[in-house]
Parts: structure tokens; sequence; C-alpha cells
């Protein structure tokens, strides 16, 4: 008898650490669309053939089970698992009630990322951990799919809400690492509410780089905080100017 794609990662979730992305943990995060399969992330353990075994080992509980190869959109031995993942990093589980992706390196992630956005992940449903939003947002990027252009809007409307209401009454230390992790035009303009002059220094040193790589909503925000009487690089006040990064 089958076993069903939940039982399938609860059985990898009670050996190994499971991080769930892709639609289902969009869907965790609030966001109500449809999903046909599930994508997880296996913790990738030292190489591609230990991390083989530990796949292989959970597949010996799902008998009508198979691993696929998506490339070449076949079904796979045991034995190739090693070679599929040198090349696209993931393994597709057939014949349980829906498919199940495995990755061992996620798109724009690499696997020695993997402890880091462990760390982040905030949300749990039972043994798996769920992908937070901007390490979500980093899976999503450059695939040009209509489902992850919408996926990345709903994402990055959360993590600006977050920002807005941390960003403006936060410490220097904690802005900055809020900055390492993620930053736009729209996080720096939160920042400028911040009383604390390194805060402001700090968005505006972001501002700066992202209006010289032409960024128009960066340079828009310059110019409005320059006409007010707003802040520099450094922190300080400013006489209204044009900055020079800016496009004329």
């Amino acid at each position: 008898m089958g076993i069903t794609a939940d039982r399938f990662i609860e059985i990898l979730a009670v050996r190994h650490r499971v991080l769930l992305l892709g639609g289902l943990a969009i869907i965790a995060h609030g966001l109500d669309r449809m999903t046909r399969d599930v994508d997880i992330w296996l913790d990738p353990m030292a190489d591609e053939s230990v991390w083989s075994e530990a796949l292989i080992n959970a597949l010996g509980e799902a008998p009508l089970a198979r691993p696929y190869d998506l490339a070449l959109k076949q079904v796979i031995t045991a034995s190739g698992m090693p070679q599929v993942l040198a090349v696209c990093g993931v393994i597709r589980i057939m014949g349980l009630d829906r498919p199940v992706d495995v990755f061992r390196k996620p798109n724009n992630l690499e696997t020695a990322d993997f402890e880091e956005v462990w760390q982040h992940a905030s949300i749990s449903l039972g043994n798996v951990r769920v992908m937070d939003e901007i390490d979500m947002l980093l899976t999503k990027e450059g695939t040009q799919r209509a489902q992850d252009i919408a996926d990345i809007s709903f994402l990055e409307n959360k993590v600006h809400a977050c920002y807005e209401r941390v960003l403006p009454g936060c410490s220097y230390a904690d802005a900055e690492k809020m900055f390492n992790r993620y930053a736009d035009a729209q996080v720096c303009e939160f920042a400028l509410r911040n009383p604390d002059k390194k805060v402001r220094a700090l968005a505006m040193k972001m501002l700066d780089c992202l209006a010289k790589d032409g960024n128009p909503y960066a340079c828009e925000i310059f110019e409005r905080y320059n006409r007010a009487g707003g802040y520099s690089i450094d922190g300080g006040p400013v006489q209204p100017s044009r900055p020079a990064t800016c496009p004329p």
C-alpha cells in the first residue's frame, strides 16, 4: 500500500532536518493559493552520496514511490541520484498522492546556507520548519513564472510590513542586521524615520548605492528628503539640492 506525501515528509523529518518551501510555504505564510506538489529542502549533509542514502532509506518505507529526474523527465535508480543532484540539486519523488520535490540545493541558495536558513525559520509544522519570507524571496528570484511573480509581491509586502513596524524605533545594531538580510528603497525610507543618526546614515548609504544603480524610487526619496531638509549620507541635515547620484 502506498503512503501520502505528508507521511513521506514526516518520515524524513523525524530523522533529518527538513524545511518547507514553494507553494505550501507561501500558503503557511498566509497567501490563499493553489499548489499541486510539495517542495522541501532536506538537510544537505556531507555530500550527495550521504544525502542520497538518507532519501533512499525513507523511500524504503514508501514501496510505490520512485525517484525522478526532472531534467531528463524519467525515473532514475538509487545509484543515479548523486549524479542527478550534481546537475540540478533536486530529486522528485513520484508515486505518492502528489509529487514531492526534495532539494539538496534550492534556487539561488547554496548547501552551506542551510544552517542559517534553518535558524531564520520561525514557523513549524510538526517536525518541519517553514522557510521565512526573506529566504523564500531568494528562491523565487529570476524564475519569471507568473505564480512566482505573484508570490514575490506577497512576500515583499509582508517583509515591508515588518520592517515598517520595526525600523523607525529600533537600535542601530538591529537595523544593521535587518539591512544585511534585506534592503530596498522602501526599507530605507522606513529607516529614515528613526531618530538615531546612525540608522539614518545607514539608510542614506543604501539609497546612494541604489540610486547609482539607477533605481528611480531611491532617487525620488533622495530628492524628497533633500528638498525637505532631510539627511545626508552621514545622517545629518542637508541643504536642499539634487543628489549627484540621481539622473537629471
